[in-house]
């Protein structure tokens, strides 16, 4: 599931742990922190990562961040810091969100008389592609210390960037329970934990209630298939009165590729098969999902559920248009709620969400899951102790809880402990995401096989979002599909799999 709104992000159904995954629990004592043999270099042709959008700016804390931050205890760290502790944060499309995490992290530095450098992922990039920017620094001997992201664990454990946190992991649910599917099946691998659980990314498909209920619909029913979905999207829209019911794009973004692929998943395509070694994407059933889209997009049927523009959209665009009221189904983050609370938006109690539109027209289960965002260690950091006393007083309940209040209904536990809390229990659409996160049916792009840096670098690629665009200019949907497939095929050779 993507986590789109303007941050960084993977594609759009995460990929997941191989099926026959044995890591139910705290890492087996016989696993240690000693990561895997160094990965072989990174291939020439690395796949090009997601457009970034413009990040969202941080204002002035607000007097609820100052009171919140002010409020929280800051135990004293006997750990010493050389030179400076440097974090790298990841930035949402909710400004209190990033702002409350930004001043609380400086306000502990200064309660420990730490040298604190704290930058976001964008300005840390600094226009230049994130792995790339930290496989330099780790070789140079300069790498920051801990990064807060959600994404690919396996791109960056392959190319030699994480440290294993495997102890440290095993140390927080034996405090707070176990972690959430979702998050352990991407950031354990081999039976190692290169990212510490932080808290779970809620997100689905949003739904404007009022407008069904204006046009006499059921919110779950009338979504139940994508037929059912794109029927209804039509119902509710009128375009006279500025309303657009099909709030999704297939541009190129985060969230264009996660609708391209759901679509492929909707029809039965897969990407790879159960061992991981070959690419599977050549196939009628890809093709008949991407033959779907391309009627959606291009019918004059359903051009008036359409907004103008969507085709140019990018990963905040749905966000804004959601926010400003003029489209009823959008597929996004959670902050798209957490954010309409936050600006006290005139219509945010009519939000509702539904569940993934099952597959196969109604026929096969709900192809869903979650996952979130993890603490990672960098490798050769000179702060690790540091690092570590950082991430318990990060993962505090105290501080959990208040971002859980913060980002309602989107930053969610990623720990047993935090799904009974009252600020979690009490929302209907943060206690039904429990079981989209620990559902491990469906672990998204990789799905039925393993995943693995290969399978992340697909997805990386914009792979999906290029081939629709290529249809959409004409491209027959057959050759079309067959160029994406030996364009997979490629990517999967540069990490030495067979590809076919």
């Amino acid at each position: 599931m993507l986590p789109a709104c303007g941050a960084v992000a993977p594609t759009a159904t995460t990929a997941r742990e191989p099926a026959d995954r044995t890591a139910d629990g705290p890492v087996a004592a016989a696993a240690t922190d000693t990561p895997p043999a160094v990965a072989p270099p990174a291939p020439t042709e690395w796949p090009r990562p997601t457009d970034a959008v413009a990040p969202t700016p941080t204002p002035s804390p607000s007097r609820a961040v100052l009171q919140a931050v002010a409020a929280l205890q800051k135990p004293s760290s006997e750990k010493k810091v050389t030179n400076r502790l440097q974090i790298v944060q990841n930035q949402d499309f909710h400004p209190d969100h990033n702002a409350f995490v930004r001043l609380l992290l400086e306000e502990w530095g200064k309660a420990q008389s730490w040298p604190m450098d704290i930058s976001y992922i964008a300005a840390f990039q600094g226009g230049s592609d994130l792995n790339q920017k930290l496989v330099a620094m780790v070789q140079a001997g300069t790498p920051p210390d801990i990064m807060d992201h959600n994404v690919s664990h396996h791109q960056q454990v392959f190319l030699g960037v994480l440290d294993a946190v495997s102890s440290f992991v095993q140390e927080m649910e034996g405090q707070y329970g176990k972690t959430v599917a979702g998050i352990r099946m991407d950031a354990q691998i081999e039976g190692r934990w290169y990212g510490v659980p932080y808290y779970t990314r809620s997100g689905g498909y949003y739904v404007r209630n009022d407008w069904f209920k204006d046009a006499g619909l059921d919110p779950d029913r009338d979504t139940e298939t994508y037929d059912k979905m794109r029927e209804t999207a039509l119902k509710i829209s009128d375009p006279g009165r500025k309303r657009w019911g099909w709030g999704m794009t297939i541009n190129r973004s985060g969230d264009g590729e996660s609708m391209v692929l759901n679509l492929i998943h909707a029809f039965g395509g897969r990407t790879q098969d159960k061992t991981g070694q070959l690419v599977t994407l050549n196939s009628p059933e890809t093709v008949a999902g991407l033959d779907w889209l391309k009627e959606t997009y291009t019918d004059q049927k359903w051009s008036g559920m359409l907004p103008p523009g969507v085709n140019g959209w990018n990963d905040v665009s749905n966000n804004e248009a959601f926010l400003a009221g003029t489209i009823g189904i959008t597929r996004n983050a959670g902050t798209v709620l957490a954010r309409a609370y936050f600006d006290n938006v005139p219509h945010a109690e009519s939000i509702g969400q539904v569940q993934t539109p099952r597959s196969l027209n109604g026929q096969g289960p709900r192809l869903e899951n979650g996952g979130g965002e993890t603490l990672r260690l960098i490798k050769g950091t000179k702060n690790k102790d540091a690092a570590f006393d950082t991430m318990r007083f990060w993962l505090s309940t105290p501080v959990q809880r208040t971002i859980w209040k913060i980002s309602t209904a989107y930053a969610l536990p990623a720990y047993d402990y935090g799904w009974n809390d009252p600020i979690v229990a009490s929302h209907p659409i943060s206690k039904k995401f429990k079981a989209v996160v620990n559902n491990e049916d469906w672990w998204g792009l990789a799905t039925p096989g393993p995943i693995q840096a290969a399978i992340d670098a697909v997805g990386a690629s914009n792979l999906f979002t290029d081939t629709m665009g290529e249809i959409l200019r004409g491209k027959p949907t057959r050759q079309a599909v067959e160029e994406m497939h030996r364009r997979a095929v490629t990517i999967y050779k540069e990490f030495g799999l067979k590809g076919e």
